[in-house]
């Protein structure tokens, strides 16, 4: 027995295929906005893990480099002298008398004038080198490519002189003088524990002296620890 053909009979299967049609639209659909929302949320986690990084690698008050960024930059000239024998310095800075400012004009004057000196000596380092806030009001600068203390000391006047320059916080004009202290790698220290506590030593032979001594021109404001 013959089947009798008709040009009809596929028109009986057009709405399943349509519902199959608007069941895959849906599902791509479904998938774009999982997709749009797995981006989002990767973003978002993405800017929190910057967020943190930043957070955990930089001073909140200044915006510069904390103690840990400024360890690892350490370790990192300490490594590359390993390579090319490339010599670097430590210039450890610490305000004169930054409580009494607190003490007299409050600690908004005194974050101010934290504010101030970092940018300060962001701004009189040379390129390469950096400035890290260690915390309270002392820095340090990691000064990269001098063989000789004079380099240095040249370096430490000019931040010194920048340092010093009068400015106005809040209707209060200040000048701030700062003791300092040098250390070459690898001659004051082989390594960054040593180093460093050799920069903070000549800074306090410097911050011992008298006053009239450390407010002259340098180098008389800036000391080292005896070879």
């Amino acid at each position: 027995m013959e089947t009798e053909f008709t040009a009809y009979a596929p028109a009986a299967r057009l709405p399943r295929l349509l519902a199959m049609l608007n069941r895959q639209a849906a599902q791509q659909e479904m998938l774009r906005t999982e997709l749009r929302e797995t981006q989002r949320k990767l973003l978002a986690t993405q800017l929190r893990l910057q967020r943190a990084t930043r957070l955990a690698l930089h001073d909140t008050l200044t915006g510069l480099p904390n103690r840990m960024q400024f360890r690892g930059r350490l370790r990192q000239a300490v490594d590359g002298h390993r390579v090319d024998s490339r010599e670097f310095a430590l210039i450890y800075i610490d305000l004169d008398d930054f409580k009494s400012i607190n003490d007299t004009h409050g600690h908004a004057v005194g974050d101010l004038l934290l504010q101030v000196v970092g940018r300060r000596l962001s701004r009189a380092l040379r390129q390469g080198d950096s400035v890290s806030r260690l915390g309270g009001d002392e820095f340090v600068c990691l000064v990269r490519g001098v063989s000789r203390e004079a380099q240095v000391q040249d370096i430490a006047g000019k931040l010194h002189e920048a340092i010093a320059s009068p400015c106005v916080l809040l209707g209060v004009t200040l000048s701030v003088c700062a003791s300092m202290g040098i250390a070459l790698y690898p001659r004051d220290g082989a390594n960054i524990e040593s180093l460093m506590d050799s920069a903070d030593r000549a800074m306090f032979r410097t911050k011992r002296k008298e006053p009239e001594l450390r407010s002259r021109a340098l180098p008389a404001a800036v000391g080292r620890i005896p070879a």
